[in-house]
């Protein structure tokens, strides 16, 4: 739990036109019995508008980090991205792509 001695654990998630299942993988980490998280999305410029928004709106519902790539540069660097981003001890990934 925050402000308790367990590490922060950054979970990183590459996004790439991948709203289908989207709200489900963030939900799934947020409601994992080890509280101590952060979840960092990593949009690697979908070219869908509608994925855009949808990502940004659901960022601010569910209040999760999220980093918006301007040109596509791959999962690769996606996960580069998000772990440069992140303030946990330990890093996860989960792709849902």
């Amino acid at each position: 739990m925050p402000g308790t001695d367990c590490p922060l654990v950054s979970v990183i998630m590459p996004y790439y036109n991948g709203r289908k299942f989207m709200r489900e993988a963030v939900c799934s980490v947020a409601e994992q019995t080890y509280r101590n998280i952060e979840i960092v999305v990593v949009n690697d410029a979908s070219p869908d508008k509608e994925d855009c928004s949808y990502i940004e709106r659901l960022s601010k519902e569910l209040g999760f980090k999220l980093i918006a790539h301007e040109t596509n540069r791959g999962i690769c660097q996606a996960m580069i991205s998000g772990v440069n981003a992140a303030k946990g001890e330990y890093i996860a990934e989960l792709c849902c792509q």
